[in-house]
């Protein structure tokens, strides 16, 4: 399954009208969090985007779920 990760820095670049479209969140504790980011570091391992970096453990990011019309 592909999964598609946003950083929150991106998503304040997205147009308001794309932005009110993309449904995004995080997965805490076999529950979903709409509009809730959290830093790559704190996903459980094996979760998320790869970190080849240890900086990029500081991202904070979500996934995107979908983008509605």
């Amino acid at each position: 399954m592909i999964e598609i990760w946003i950083t929150k820095n991106a998503v304040a670049q997205l147009p308001k009208k794309l932005m009110d479209q993309v449904v995004l969140g995080v997965d805490r504790q076999g529950r979903f969090f709409r509009n809730f980011f959290t830093r790559l570091s704190d996903l459980p391992q094996g979760t998320g985007p790869s970190q080849s970096k240890p900086d990029l453990g500081t991202l904070t990011i979500a996934r995107v779920v979908r983008i509605e019309n």
